[in-house]
């Protein structure tokens, strides 16, 4: 091998050389932003968990509350309908004595008229 070739196998070892380092330097930049990423979306990841889990945990909370009030909305309409029938019994009672006083007082009119006759005035 001549010295010119030498000299010019040389110059394209170190030539290379400094591309790989460059490309090395840049691979490592790379894999420190991705390290930097995946921690991002770790901690992303850990309070969209954290979140979850207190959504969860509210969730749960109103299911609970809202079972308590179905039952007692529930003992209520149970209560109202108890005193719609009490008071439908009552208007049937009811009813039934003005029917029977309705009654007394056409019989009284009718026994009236029929013996006697109207006054004339």
């Amino acid at each position: 091998m001549t010295p010119e070739q030498l000299q010019r196998t040389m110059e394209f070892i170190v030539e290379h050389q400094a591309k790989f380092e460059v490309e090395i330097q840049q691979l490592f930049e790379s894999q420190r932003e991705l390290r930097e990423a995946d921690e991002r979306v770790r901690e992303s990841q850990a309070t969209l968990t954290a979140a979850m889990v207190r959504l969860t945990e509210i969730i749960e909370e109103n299911e609970e509350r809202n079972e308590k009030r179905f039952e007692r909305i529930d003992e209520k309409f149970v209560k109202l309908a108890e005193a719609q029938k009490a008071a439908q019994e009552q208007i049937r009672e009811t009813n039934e004595r003005l029917n029977a006083l309705i009654h007394i007082v056409e019989d009284h009119i009718v026994r009236r008229r029929n013996g006697r006759r109207r006054r004339k005035n």
